[in-house]
Parts: structure tokens; sequence; C-alpha cells
């Protein structure tokens, strides 16, 4: 059957209210849209509004730290962060670790570190996601990630836009490191920190590590490098190619304070928010914090326990698992959760 509309019924007002109708109609499906497109499937909320501001409509960076020092549970923790961080959105991990051996994607585990030293001594070996060399890590690291999408870098020199925060951030604290090819920040020649890539549908995982005070004789005690690659290098041994901050400060007559960590942190999380927002921020002394009065640094991430029963599974089927860790075997994917959130619990 067919309507007809009486036309001289039909008021201004009404075809007004009409399109505003649609208009409100189609807003609230691209919000669904959006939404949809939000990776729930491990049970990390990440809403529009936590990563943009709506007073200045600029995206405010994710921000997450660890509270365990297991490499395995951190490891597992940055996977699912990245699987959950939508696409448009930024974040920044810190982490530290006990002691332990991380080794790239690629590597041979025997030929890497000393397996029976560390099995003697209750040093666990971690096989990470990114590609790159075999580093030491203790409580003297801090661990850093950064998740972005690939389109956010710049061509010309991508690599500037993780590096710069760090530089930075160390200058503010007296540290005038620089960068060296494409993965090391070295401090008067001798490396300090180094860094490794995962890329995987747009979407990219840089995480990278500094030492601020680590056990430079364990380090040298359980890493295996190739005489080849140290006659490259022209040294002797991996152990005087690198220093820490730490040492670095005390061959000098000075010490690295002890808030010199929190400092590092802060200064860390200002300078990345800046990169991720697209806004530069001034290279200013550690004591100067963010301008109280501009848009906040970045929005903590909230875990759900979902996201947490994801975590506990990938930990103990891939990154405590000798079929991952030394033989480079890819588990089964991680069960779907579906749990009301909760406060992280290692």
């Amino acid at each position: 059957a067919c309507h007809f509309v009486n036309t001289a019924s039909v008021s201004l007002p009404m075809i007004f209210g009409s399109l505003t109708s649609i208009i409100v109609l189609l807003s609230s499906i691209s919000r669904a849209k959006a939404i949809a497109r939000i990776p729930l499937r491990c049970g990390i909320m990440v809403w529009r509004n936590q990563y943009i501001h709506p007073a200045y409509e600029v995206p405010v960076m994710l921000f997450y730290e660890s509270k365990s020092m297991d490499p395995a549970w951190n490891l597992a923790l940055e996977e699912i962060i990245f699987q959950a961080v939508p696409a448009g959105g930024s974040c920044l991990y810190l982490w530290q670790n006990s002691p332990s051996v991380i080794i790239g994607k690629n590597q041979c585990a025997e030929t890497e570190a000393d397996l029976a030293f560390l099995d003697r001594h209750n040093i666990p070996l971690v096989r990470r996601l990114s590609g790159g060399g075999a580093v030491y890590h203790d409580p003297g690291n801090l661990n850093y990630t950064v998740i972005v999408d690939m389109d956010a870098l710049s061509p010309e020199d991508p690599d500037s836009f993780f590096s710069l925060p760090v530089i930075r951030a160390l200058g503010a604290l007296g540290v005038n490191a620089v960068r060296s090819g494409r993965n090391d920040l070295l401090l008067e020649g001798r490396k300090i920190g180094g860094c490794g890539q995962y890329e995987r549908d747009g979407r990219l995982l840089h995480h990278g590590c500094i030492m601020l005070d680590t056990d430079l004789a364990m380090l040298g005690r359980v890493l295996r490098v190739h005489p080849a690659k140290l006659r490259s290098h022209g040294i002797a041994s991996v152990r005087s190619r690198v220093t820490t901050i730490g040492e670095y400060a005390r061959q000098h007559g000075r010490d690295i304070s002890p808030d010199f960590l929190t400092s590092f942190k802060a200064l860390l999380r200002k300078e990345f928010a800046g990169a991720c927002s697209g806004q530069e921020t001034k290279n200013t002394s550690a004591s100067e914090g963010a301008d109280p009065s501009g848009p906040p640094q970045d929005t903590v991430l909230e875990l759900s326990a979902a996201s947490l029963s994801a975590v506990r599974f990938l930990a103990g089927h891939k990154y405590r698992s000798p079929a991952w860790n030394i033989r480079r075997e890819a588990p089964a994917e991680a069960p779907v959760f579906e749990e009301p959130q909760a406060a992280e619990s290692a």
C-alpha cells in the first residue's frame, strides 16, 4: 500500500526535528562501529574518551606500569596490551624484571646464553616477540614499550619517534646520551640501552631497556657473543662495550640519586605523551613538571580480570614454556575470557 503525506500538515519544525533525529542516529551508529573495532576479546576496555580528551581534542596516550618483576608475566602482559590498544591509540608500558636473559624471536638460545649457568642460578631465559640480540635484565634496568600505529611515524626517520623522548628524558637528568645506528643508545661511546620492534597489522610494538645500574659482571657471565661480532666492534668482550648510568656517574666522582628512577619514569611519560599527541615537549629540568594547565599527559590503562586471565595463560603456556623459549614453538592462542574488571595481581 502507498501512503501519501499531506504536505500542508508538515511544518518546518517537524522537518528540522526529523533531520536532528537522523543525525543523532547516524552519530550513534558511528560510535557503535568505533567501539566494535576495539579488541575486547582479552577484556581490556578502552573507550574513546580514555584516549581523546574532550576538552582539548588531542590524542592522549595510555599508560601502564607493571607491578611484577617476573619476566614471563611482563612479556605476556606486553603482548596482551599490544593486542588490545585500539587502532589510532598509543600506549607506554613500563616494566622491570628480576635477573633474566631475554632473547630475540629468531635467536638460538644455546648460542646466546650459558644455559647450564642459568639453570644452576635459577635465572630464566625468555624469548620475546621482537627480533634483535640477547639482553640481560635485572632490577637495575628500566624497560619501556611504546605501541603506536605505523602511520604515526615519519617515513624519513621513524626511529627518532622512539629515541628522542628517551634522549630528552635522560638529558633532563644530566645524562647526555646519543643514538648510534637504529638500536643503540650510547654514553660517551659505550652502550647504555638498546631496542627492538615487532610489527603486525599496521601496528608497531617498540621496546627498549636502559641500564641504570645493571649488574655488568653478571651480564658478562651469562651472555655469549660470537667472536666475529666482537671483532666487528673492535672490542675484547661484551662487558667492555657497555656501561650503566650508575657506573658512569661513579667513574666521575658522583652517584645517581635515590629518586633518579622515579624522575626518569615521570619524564619518559611526559616525553612520550608529547610524541604520541604530536606535541613537542620542552627539554626541561627534572624539577619542572608538565604544564598543569595543559592537557593530561596520559590516561592510566585499566586491566580487567579477563585481561589478567589471558596474561596468566600466555605467561604459563608460552613465556615459561621451553617449547617457546628454547625451541621457538608457538603455543595455542589464549582462550576468550569474559570476566568482570579487577585490579592487577601477578
